[in-house]
């Protein structure tokens, strides 16, 4: 069902949670705040559908003054994985299952966030203005994004679905 990669680094050859865990821990060491933000675009193709899910690092240091909390970036990290599947699917079906794709690879990494101390972002390639096409998945997509109990975003707002995972499906 795919491998996980990184841009001009190739295929990861580790599973993804360990190769995720030394990264974090990497940045963690440096004093760095990570979130974990998880995506899923996809592209039709003539025989069927890519699906693209990909997991952003963001890193960010955390400085406080007498009134708040400041967070500066520092760049992100993203991994990869393309999924081909072979056959048709109506808008509908194909939001719910970039919805899907990437709420399973939530559940599967909460153990991992939690033991590491990081937040964690859904992003959906849904559009939350109603004259898109997309909107009418939205109803559905939220009930499953809130499953996790992290934070989660539509469309103008999903960078993760919308940008870095629509760059990798293409």
């Amino acid at each position: 069902m795919g491998t996980w990669r990184r841009e001009n680094l190739g295929e990861i050859k580790k599973p993804i949670k360990d190769y995720i865990r030394e990264l974090i821990a990497k940045e963690k060491e440096k004093g760095n705040h990570i979130k974990v933000v998880l995506g899923t675009d996809s592209q039709k193709r003539r025989k069927g559908v890519n699906f693209s899910t990909v997991i952003l690092l963001e890193i960010k240091t955390l400085f406080e003054d007498k009134y708040d909390i400041i967070e500066v970036g520092k760049g992100a990290m993203a991994m990869y994985k393309n999924t081909f599947m072979e056959r048709n699917f109506s808008l509908n079906e194909k939001m719910i299952k970039e919805v899907q794709m990437t709420v399973e690879l939530a559940y599967d990494l909460l153990p991992l966030i939690d033991e590491l101390k990081c937040d964690l972002e859904l992003h959906a390639d849904i559009n939350s203005d109603p004259k898109a096409k997309s909107h009418a998945s939205l109803n559905t997509a939220m009930g499953w994004l809130s499953g996790p109990g992290c934070e989660w975003k539509v469309k103008p707002e999903a960078y993760a679905a919308t940008h870095t995972a629509d760059k990798y499906c293409r």
